[in-house]
């Protein structure tokens, strides 16, 4: 897979190196664009194209997206709990929420109830009738009264606070809403926007299925995004077996090709929507981060991912 990605790359350097010289036309390329790697004859008229389209034509589809599998959408939601909630309940937990993102609001309009995936929500947009640019849209789930998403439009101006700063936000905004023990993942900045992804941590152990993202405004610190989507579908009190070897022994279980630089203890989703305790190792090997998951009782690899 490693090598068919860098061929895509190369191909798409080739089909930018073609456009540049006015060999073709992006139009061209667009006019067909739902067909680019099924359609023969615009292949056989695009050599850049079909070099890259013919190793994808019976390639399986790619759904399983390791500790981030996208089956968390298609399972039973196991974090919902607790009565149903009516129209006027779940209106107010946003005026709760906006209470706590520190942002003023002149209307809260109900958009009625549709599905998120798996799980039935709530749907409120929020207005501002003196700010014709401030919009938000809010999900609470009709089981439980969880928040489950929320976005509003950025916040302009210059960075006041660093993403350290920012992730420390976001870990106070999920402990206000029941999000309690996570830890940042991960985090992406884009402009002055910073995104972070948390995971539930318990005794050490990192549960990847229960995951949630939180975007920050790096101009004033105030949450303009949310969503615990993954969260609400997989977190439940769970029993792990004790290890039947130690994360140090695990590390034999590698190939010696590559070199572990970190290790922990996890649970991932499997493809069979269900979950798996394992070893994870953090390993470099000819320049690329992978990583390794061995399975805690078995001592067999779990999985691998770049």
């Amino acid at each position: 897979l490693c090598g068919y990605c860098r061929d895509l790359s190369g191909a798409l350097c080739g089909i930018h190196e073609e456009l540049s010289a006015g060999k073709c036309t992006w139009n061209e390329l667009t006019k067909k664009s739902k067909n680019i790697t099924h359609d023969k004859v615009l292949a056989d008229q695009n050599a850049s194209l079909k070099r890259f389209s013919d190793p994808f034509t019976n390639f399986p589809e790619l759904e399983y997206d390791g500790k981030f599998s996208s089956h968390i959408c298609k399972i039973q939601p196991r974090g919902l709990s607790g009565k149903e909630f009516s129209r006027t309940e779940a209106e107010d937990a946003v005026r709760k929420l906006f209470s706590q993102v520190r942002k003023e609001y002149s209307e809260i309009r109900y958009e009625g109830n549709h599905m998120v995936n798996n799980m039935e929500v709530l749907c409120f947009t929020i207005l501002q009738p003196e700010n014709k640019e401030f919009l938000a849209n809010v999900d609470i789930t009709k089981q439980g009264g969880f928040l489950c998403t929320f976005m509003s439009v950025g916040e302009n101006g210059q960075a006041t606070i660093d993403t350290t700063e920012a992730e420390e936000k976001g870990r106070e905004f999920l402990e206000e809403n029941g999000y309690e023990n996570m830890e940042v993942l991960s985090g992406i900045r884009q402009g002055n926007e910073y995104t972070a992804s948390y995971v539930y941590v318990k005794d050490g152990v990192y549960y990847y299925p229960d995951t949630c993202n939180v975007k920050i405004s790096l101009v004033t610190g105030n949450i303009i995004g949310f969503d615990g989507h993954n969260y609400l579908c997989c977190h439940e009190g769970r029993y792990l077996e004790k290890p039947a070897f130690s994360i140090e022994e695990g590390m034999e279980k590698i190939s010696k090709k590559v070199r572990v630089e970190e290790s922990r203890e996890a649970v991932i989703m499997t493809e069979y929507k269900t979950e798996k305790h394992v070893f994870e190792y953090k390993c470099s090997a000819m320049g690329r981060d992978v990583y390794v998951y061995v399975d805690t009782q078995t001592g067999e690899i779990a999985e691998c991912r770049c």
